[in-house]
């Protein structure tokens, strides 16, 4: 009898953990095997993220492959917006504490970065608690916000793996109108964070072909980057120390340009033989400042086509979109000197410098060697259509003075060049001068207001040369200024 008790009793718990066993089984097939068990998991994911993350438009199975038509997630930093998500996945990872993805894609993603305080320590740790493995991420179209800012990327794609030891992100891919980019990236999950990484970009038309590539060293609180890049016959190479999570957030950076022709990046512009080296770092009030120094080893007069700077340097800070340049030095010719400031914002520039010894033969071979000394200024505004603003000056030489204040409307409907490229912009002056030849003389006041092909060369298409002062120039000379005395005039 408690024989037959003792087999009734282990009967009846054996049927009790099968039936258990027999109701997880069918749970986890409704869940797994069923759109019911898919749209339940994703009610439970928005009801534990607190309505951050919605999933529209679900079908598929959990065991096999999962389409979303929308997936929005949104918190107080950043919005997420991928349409027609699909990805399949290993349950069965599940059992090694791991969770498998074999391919993930969307056909697009959107991603608005919030304006906000920012983060300003690194985290106590990045360990995950479960391995996980993202085979192969694909993403047809994304395109990110920030504030005015807007980038557009094209077939993103990577290998993701992360756990308890290092985040790696590999094959990195990604295509947008300036070229491709490929790289690998790794990061520890732990104090200090070590980081590795390499990341080569070429160019596309839209950036001549150019090529970089850029290594990552250091730690999360304190990166090394380090690169180089060439386009056109340029060469560029340097290194910036970066503190992500400090308020002077560039320790310290430096580049080096090298064999610059600007001719080569836009056949309207002068042919260069540039180098230039720069220096800065950053400061608690997120202001970038430094000093440049650049030099032109083939500098000569606008009339062949040249850059009549043979040297410039000046000390520079950026802030909020502005940079301003700070005691300016360069020179112009053999002998000239401008010295000064200016500051350059979105769409204004504004410059007072002062000029010494400046030679206008430096500037154009058919005008007079000059020794003028003065002063000048300029306030513009610029935008995409045109650029508008004025110019004075106010320069002398022996006894001769030139005044003139000017007010200046560039249009960009026609492209600015060289004469001599056959390409010509619409500028407009209406300046109020006068030209002083002597001491005791009373000043020539001359206002005319006509339109002008570009001033980028003082030289006459008339066949017998350069006219000198008092007499009629033909219409279509450039660069020439008439003065109203006729020992007062600067052409040769």
């Amino acid at each position: 009898m408690k024989r037959s008790r003792r087999s009734f009793a282990l009967f009846s718990a054996l049927a009790v953990i099968v039936l258990f066993a027999s109701l997880l089984a069918g749970v986890a097939w409704w869940v797994f095997f069923s759109d019911a068990g898919l749209r339940w998991a994703a009610s439970e994911a928005r009801s534990q993220s607190a309505d951050r993350l919605k999933l529209e438009g679900v079908e598929g199975t959990l065991a096999g492959t999962v389409r979303v038509a929308r997936v929005i997630y949104e918190d107080d930093d950043l919005r997420l917006v991928a349409d027609n998500v699909e990805f399949t996945w290993s349950p069965r990872a599940l059992l090694a504490q791991s969770v498998r993805i074999d391919t993930v894609g969307a056909s697009s993603v959107g991603l608005l970065l919030k304006p906000g305080k920012g983060i300003s320590a690194p985290p106590a740790s990045l360990a995950l608690p479960w391995q996980i493995e993202i085979q192969r991420a694909s993403i047809a179209h994304l395109d990110v916000e920030s504030g005015e800012n807007r980038w557009r990327f094209a077939r993103l794609a990577f290998h993701y793996s992360g756990g308890s030891l290092r985040h790696a992100l590999e094959e990195l891919a990604f295509d947008s109108e300036w070229g491709a980019l490929r790289g690998n990236i790794a990061l520890d999950a732990s104090r200090p964070f070590a980081a590795t990484g390499i990341v080569a970009f070429a160019g596309s038309d839209e950036l001549r072909r150019a090529s970089a590539s850029l290594a990552i060293a250091g730690t999360l609180d304190a990166l090394m980057l380090s690169g180089e890049a060439s386009a056109e016959g340029a060469r560029l190479k340097g290194f910036a120390r970066v503190a992500p999570f400090d308020r002077a957030w560039l320790t310290e950076a430096r580049a080096e340009l090298a064999d610059v022709d600007l001719a080569r990046f836009d056949s309207r512009l002068p042919a260069t033989a540039l180098s230039m080296t720069v220096d800065g770092a950053g400061d608690g009030e997120r202001r970038v400042y430094g000093r440049f120094n650049a030099r032109n080893a083939t500098a000569g007069p606008v009339s062949a086509d040249r850059l009549p700077i043979a040297s410039i340097a000046s000390s520079f800070a950026f802030v909020a979109d502005a940079l301003a340049l700070e005691s300016i030095e360069a020179t112009v010719g053999q002998n000239g000197r401008i010295t000064g400031g200016a500051r350059i914002e979105r769409k204004q520039a504004r410059w007072d410098l002062a000029v010494a010894d400046l030679d206008l033969r430096a500037i154009a071979a058919d005008l007079r060697t000059t020794r003028l000394a003065g002063a000048l200024k300029g306030d513009v505004l610029i935008d995409a259509e045109q650029a508008q603003g004025t110019l004075s000056g106010d320069l002398q030489q022996a006894g001769v003075s030139l005044a003139f204040n000017a007010a200046v409307r560039l249009s960009a409907s026609v492209p600015l060049g060289t004469p001599g490229r056959g390409r010509h912009a619409q500028t407009f002056l209406v300046i109020d001068d006068r030209v002083q030849s002597g001491p005791g003389q009373p000043p020539a006041r001359v206002r005319h207001r006509r339109r002008r092909e570009a001033l980028t060369r003082a030289r006459s298409n008339s066949p017998s040369g350069p006219q000198r002062c008092g007499r009629q120039q033909p219409p279509h000379a450039r660069g020439r200024f008439r003065c109203a005395r006729r020992h007062a005039c600067l052409l040769a």
